[in-house]
């Protein structure tokens, strides 16, 4: 699990990208949040704008 974790916060997208996906890895926001350096509540802001526009998930899930 560490190695996927580590694996997407090396890639080179936007901040929002690497927060979605790693919430599909099961994290928490606060994991999140220590894991790239921001905290919980830019997480959850990022969450809910992808729950607020789907097309967001899809451009996400097509970065690799």
């Amino acid at each position: 699990m560490s190695q996927q974790i580590d694996a997407v916060c090396q890639m080179n997208c936007l901040r929002h990208v690497k927060i979605y996906k790693l919430k599909q890895l099961g994290l928490s926001n606060k994991e999140i949040a220590d894991a790239l350096g921001t905290n919980a509540g830019h997480v959850y802001n990022a969450l809910k704008d992808y729950e607020a526009k789907p097309s967001k998930k899809d451009r996400a899930e097509s970065v690799k």
